[in-house]
């Protein structure tokens, strides 16, 4: 599979040199990138197998991380042919040559995904190794993310007073491939930048001096890639506007990561948990049309989810989620979150609706206020394979009794449906999240 990715991983950039349309040559642009990304993924996870060395048992951790990568790597595909879909000539010759690396992870993900379903049957624990720390946080940095008075690498002050102006300078400083946790420090003021941490940029914690304090703005889009990302009370705000449609404040494909005390503001698309496993807590959200949207493995705890006034015309989606396959190990858990407006919002506001054919969104345990209509989820296609449900919430806005009445959704999960999207069964969060030292309920 690595090899069919190899074969086409510079076929976007030739495939940008035949057409004028300057959006179509930036989306393949990003197709290149996520291609790339997907061979380092897939790459880092085989070679974690250790399949050859017959000392080394295959087992079902290694089996979910596999799962994980190939969810990842089968989003990409995904994101790709999204990207380009306005240009039929172009959407269909990049699924052409795609389709080998397309049928080589859906088959791929077939198998694992039964492989992990078999041990469950068994009742054989699927993450053995619990509460084991990531190899990148040693018991030292460990008592740093606890720390409020931590030690950073580099220090981003506008005024002078640290070690670079930028946060884009700091990133710059963060080594390539680096093991160990690096410490950017952003102090407190409004910094009008497009920061991007590539696929290289691993294991960094970026922390600021709260979320209203210390503000990363502009009118394109942030972005994440590299592992291990650790990002504490910054804001990040995306200025485009409502006009502007799509516009992302903060987009990541950063497997293993973690925000904590932060804000993502914009309008639709403000939060794009693109792929890979992420953790939200204590953040705020803000935003209109599917203002949280892509196809992550994401859980949101003790959040605050601010729909906001849309353009006339509009309605509010706060979820859209994009699982585009049933063997995906992915979607949206909003647990323990409070939903309320952002201002007067006259607008409908729904709770979510299906991006794609498989989408799964849950909202348990939260505080719903009254302005989700009372149907609560908007009316999509392909309804019969969503994965919709809701679980011992409350507030005005939890009334199920006009709730929209799709076989797929499921207005009263059980106590063991509830379960399976917890941090501790839907992100395996007792593996990794205690070593960030991030609080969280694994229930």
């Amino acid at each position: 599979m690595v090899g069919e990715l190899l074969l086409i991983s510079d076929f976007p950039k030739k495939l940008a040199n035949t057409t004028s349309d300057p959006r179509i040559k930036s989306s393949l642009g990003f197709c290149a990138e996520l291609i790339d990304l997907a061979m380092d993924s897939l790459e880092e996870t085989v070679s974690a197998l250790e399949i050859g060395d017959v000392k080394k048992i295959l087992n079902s951790k290694k089996i979910d991380d596999l799962h994980t990568s190939l969810s990842a790597v089968s989003t990409y595909h995904e994101t790709c042919f999204d990207e380009v879909s306005t240009d039929p000539t172009i959407s269909r010759t990049l699924k052409s040559a795609m389709q080998n690396s397309t049928e080589y992870t859906s088959n791929s993900l077939a198998i694992v995904a039964r492989v992990l379903s078999t041990l469950r049957d068994f009742e054989t624990p699927v993450h053995r190794r619990l509460l084991n720390s990531p190899n990148w946080v040693s018991p030292t940095v460990r008592r740093l993310l606890q720390d409020k008075n931590l030690t950073p690498n580099v220090t981003v002050a506008k005024d002078g007073s640290g070690d670079v102006k930028t946060v884009n300078e700091a990133v710059a400083k963060v080594p390539i491939k680096g093991k160990t946790m690096f410490l950017i420090y952003v102090k407190s003021g409004t910094y009008v930048e497009n920061v991007e941490l590539d696929k290289s940029k691993r294991h960094v914690m970026m922390y600021g001096d709260g979320k209203t304090k210390t503000i990363i703005s502009g009118s394109h889009s942030n972005g994440v890639k590299g592992i291990g990302f650790i990002m504490r009370d910054i804001g990040i705000i995306n200025t485009a506007g409502p006009t502007m449609g799509q516009a992302v404040a903060f987009r990541s494909e950063s497997e293993a990561s973690v925000y904590y005390r932060c804000s993502f503001d914009g309008y639709q698309d403000a939060l794009y948990p693109h792929a890979n496993t992420q953790f939200y807590r204590d953040c705020d959200v803000t935003g209109t049309v599917d203002f949280i949207c892509g196809d992550a493995a994401a859980v949101f705890q003790n959040c605050t989810i601010r729909p906001r006034q849309p353009l006339p015309g509009q309605y509010n989606t706060i979820t859209a989620q994009s699982r585009s396959k049933r063997d995906h190990k992915t979607g949206f858990s909003i647990q323990r979150c409070t939903i309320s407006a952002n201002g007067n919002v006259t607008a409908a506001t729904y709770l979510g609706r299906p991006w794609k054919k498989f989408s799964t969104t849950v909202i348990m345990e939260s505080t719903i206020g009254p302005l989700v209509k009372a149907e609560g989820w908007m009316a999509w296609d392909d309804k019969p394979n969503i994965f919709y449900g809701e679980y011992k919430n409350s507030g005005p806005g939890s009334d199920l009794t006009q709730r929209i009445t799709w076989d797929s959704y499921k207005p009263v999960m059980s106590d063991a449906e509830a379960k399976k999207f917890t941090v501790a069964t839907f992100l395996k969060g007792n593996d990794w999240l205690p070593a960030t030292g991030v609080p969280y309920e694994s229930t």
